[in-house]
């Protein structure tokens, strides 16, 4: 969820009543501002070797450094307008993993490379190649 965020572009408005001042600019009132947390997802100042996926990055505390929601973190989106699927597809992710793995082994097609779509902003993989094995 770090490298591919099931939402990694949000859209929000300045306020609507006077300017604003962001990163030293200043942008006029109801400004339309698109932010995105792919690049903080891969921030090297923050983020060891950041585009590889390195599931150990959580062990010994970095859950505890950069948890779902913190501010290098964040693919669901953050604050009161974050995604209302989120605690639904964070369950539904835990459970379907848990339903695959003790039943079958999943490996991915490391050469295949894929593609991302995108549905209402959410990002999906396209053409992602993967075998289920009988354990």
């Amino acid at each position: 969820m770090r490298l591919q965020a099931p939402v990694p572009l949000f859209f929000r408005n300045a306020s609507k009543n006077r300017p604003v001042i962001l990163g030293g600019k200043k942008l006029p009132a109801n400004t339309q501002i698109f932010i995105t947390n792919w690049l903080l997802h891969r921030d090297p100042k923050h983020w060891t070797d950041p585009e590889r996926y390195v599931p150990d990055r959580w062990l010994n505390g970095g859950v505890t450094r950069d948890p779902l929601g913190s501010g290098f973190f964040f693919p669901f989106g953050r604050g009161p307008r974050t995604c209302v699927g989120q605690e639904f597809a964070m369950f539904y992710m835990k459970l379907a993993l848990a339903v695959m793995l003790t039943r079958r082994k999943l490996v991915l097609d490391q050469q295949q490379a894929y593609q991302t779509e995108y549905f209402f902003a959410v990002q999906h993989p396209k053409n992602l190649k993967a075998r289920f094995l009988f354990a």
